[in-house]
């Protein structure tokens, strides 16, 4: 095994490297792989300083099909990097096996547990108390996003270096546990919670219709209401929601097509 030749600053700079090219070149052959050569690519650089055809072997080899959430799969990187200086000298093929191979195993599994707690469970409770009080005309509504942000950088942060530093054995202890699985299974049910909490207070939808009787109409937003407040926008939200899941990803239509829907049950007397 070769000796230590990176620095902690060089790392972490690898870690801030990554936190501004993760999502750059992006494409759906390679994923998020432009993004993790050209962040490593000054660590890799010192390693193989003696030998440029090791250099550029090692450019190709984090060039294959990599994709992950980039906070909590920046852990797969930190140990992928701590590889390529442990194994500097040992055969380019016997490297790519081993890299490749851990980043294959790894980068799905904490790919679901950053989409989980951060983005399904910090950014609604977090972003979603933000905009509550930005609604009422809170500036520090504006604060609170920015501390998801620094959450999810210091997560990111820490995931990186400890992957680097503990390797395998620290992930298989911290993130393979039966107790961090309930935390994450937990993070996840809070995370719907929330949203189901976010949707009925922000998205408003209500239907018109009301059935003639001999009396009183019959007003069906109020049958609706006395079973279960707030089931049309929730109700809105899972559909939507489906369509992005299941027909397209293209955001941009889907809202647009959502704007027409409402106008058009709104002209003919629905909503």
């Amino acid at each position: 095994m070769a000796e230590n030749k990176l620095t902690k600053k060089d790392v972490m700079s690898a870690w801030g490297r990554w936190q501004v090219y993760a999502e750059m070149g992006h494409s759906y052959e390679r994923m998020m792989a432009v993004g993790v050569a050209s962040s490593l690519g000054k660590c890799l650089k010192k390693i193989y300083a003696a030998d440029d055809e090791k250099f550029k072997r090692s450019l190709q080899r984090h060039m294959t099909f990599f994709n992950t959430e980039g906070n909590w799969g920046g852990a797969v990187l930190g140990m992928a990097l701590a590889m390529e200086e442990k194994m500097a000298d040992c055969p380019e093929e016997e490297k790519d096996e081993a890299i490749n191979g851990l980043k294959t195993s790894l980068m799905g599994p904490l790919a679901g547990i950053g989409d989980s707690i951060d983005w399904g469970t910090l950014k609604p409770i977090i972003c979603g108390l933000g905009v509550s009080m930005g609604l009422t005309g809170n500036i520090l509504g504006a604060v609170f996003c920015v501390l998801f942000c620094l959450v999810i950088l210091f997560i990111g942060n820490k995931c990186w270096w400890l992957g680097y530093s503990k390797g395998i054995v620290a992930m298989e202890t911290v993130f393979g546990g039966p107790l961090f699985k309930k935390v994450v299974k937990s993070a996840s049910l809070l995370g719907m919670y929330m949203m189901g909490v976010l949707s009925a207070s922000y998205v408003a939808l209500q239907t018109v219709i009301k059935i003639p009787t001999e009396s009183d109409p019959l007003v069906i937003q109020d049958i609706l209401d006395s079973i279960i407040p707030g089931l049309l926008p929730v109700a809105a939200v899972l559909f939507v929601y489906y369509i992005l899941r299941n027909k397209t990803q293209k955001f941009g239509l889907v809202a647009v097509g959502t704007v027409v829907l409402c106008l058009i049950l709104s002209f003919i007397g629905v909503v």
